[in-house]
């Protein structure tokens, strides 16, 4: 691949694999990030804010599907010390990742393939997801407190270090969380040494999704795009340590970022990164800017 002069500018032509590993249509909007000192990358916009939540593009999703998909001819794994089985728990996690208005049965119904569906059902048949009406919609599927609070990880939960990690956290007789890095960059050090890192460009969002894929894919770190636009990262050690404070502290009454982040002993911005997540959970709203309230 060479580069040519064309209109006093420099260009190449972008080479078929590329088109079509991406898949670049004519008007795609399209962006170089820098990976270091002299290498950049080249992806569409539109993918960023995906690669960043460790989500999957939407060509990638019916392979994503497959893999999520157990084979017939091996037994099912039971997860430990309860009768949800890997399979329902891949099923929850999906539904986990909508927001709770977003759990329609037609949006989930368009993310499930044929045998998720199924394993769906016998999670309803099993009350670990329950169907509640909702105007317009048919129904809104919600996972049962018990079950949520035990296998997806959320509140009330220690994050386990992983054994290859080489990234600790910064707080004292806590447990450490662990983050793999491919190449460290100043966000992924101030995401390691704060917990938490406030992101305010695409180029710096898919930089940092790439530094810390394998970390992302382990679910060691959590995102969201907020509505300003900006995307606020945290350690699941940072979100786990103070989210039980932060819904305590709009459970009496405070909704200000500022008093609910005076209250955790947070940075305000640490705060707007667990309450934008918690947001994105259905746990709590934003009612206005930075003033949140129980969902």
């Amino acid at each position: 691949m060479k580069v040519y002069k064309s209109n006093n500018k420099l260009a190449i032509n972008v080479p078929f694999e590329v088109i079509k590993g991406l898949d670049l249509k004519e008007d795609d909007e399209v962006d170089f990030f820098r990976y270091s000192e002299k290498a950049f990358l080249f992806s569409k916009k539109s993918d960023v804010a995906s690669m960043l939540m460790g989500k999957p593009a939407a060509r990638d999703q019916s392979a994503w599907e497959a893999a999520r998909e157990p084979s017939p001819r091996e037994p099912e794994k039971r997860a430990p010390a309860a009768d949800i089985s890997d399979s329902e728990l891949a099923v929850l996690k999906v539904l986990d990742t909508l927001r709770y208005k977003q759990r329609t049965i037609e949006e989930v119904g368009k993310r499930l393939n044929a045998r998720e569906k199924e394993i769906l059902q016998g999670l309803i048949k099993k009350k670990a997801v329950v169907i509640f009406p909702a105007n317009g919609s048919g129904g809104v599927y919600s996972i049962a407190k018990t079950i949520y609070d035990r296998f997806l990880m959320r509140k009330g939960k220690k994050p386990q270090p992983h054994p290859q990690s080489d990234i600790t956290g910064p707080v004292k007789a806590e447990p450490r969380q662990h983050l793999s890095v491919s190449s460290e960059s100043d966000l992924s050090r101030e995401l390691k040494s704060a917990g938490f890192v406030v992101v305010t460009t695409e180029a710096e969002a898919a930089a940092l999704s790439l530094t810390v894929e394998e970390s992302i894919r382990r679910g060691q770190i959590l995102g969201t795009r907020a509505f300003n636009r900006k995307f606020y990262i945290s350690t699941r050690w940072f979100f786990n340590k103070h989210n039980d404070r932060i819904l305590k502290s709009i459970g009496e009454g405070k909704g200000r970022v500022a008093d609910i982040a005076k209250d955790a002993g947070l940075k305000e911005d640490g705060a707007r990164a667990i309450l934008y997540l918690l947001s994105e959970y259905g746990d709590v709203r934003e009612k206005r800017r930075d003033f949140f309230a129980p969902a």
